[in-house]
């Protein structure tokens, strides 16, 4: 659980800090589907869905992101919003349709 909530703080600072969501997105899109578990295989359905509340947490403030000595990240409702926005993207992108 620990490299899930890891890969989770890095994806959500990395939307945070980019001046560009579109690309944000997709650049969780791209990561979320190319990262392979320790057995090597893709990530399971439910393992997307957890990194993908997680990192909704960590840009909605719910949760403190894991920071570097001398990093600092301040999120705003802004952020939010615009992860909001791009929710369906990214869940349509990364989610297996039922």
């Amino acid at each position: 659980m620990q490299t899930l909530f890891v890969f989770a703080n890095d994806l959500a600072k990395y939307f945070v800090l980019s001046k560009n969501k579109k690309v944000a997105a997709m650049h969780i899109v791209y990561e979320i589907n190319s990262r392979l578990d320790s057995n090597m295989k893709h990530l399971s359905e439910d393992d997307k869905r957890i990194i993908l509340h997680l990192i909704e947490d960590f840009i909605s403030g719910n949760q403190q992101f894991i920071l570097k000595p001398g990093e600092m990240i301040i999120t705003k409702q802004k952020d939010h919003d615009e992860f909001i926005a791009f929710k369906k993207y990214i869940n349509d992108h990364v989610l297996m349709k039922k």
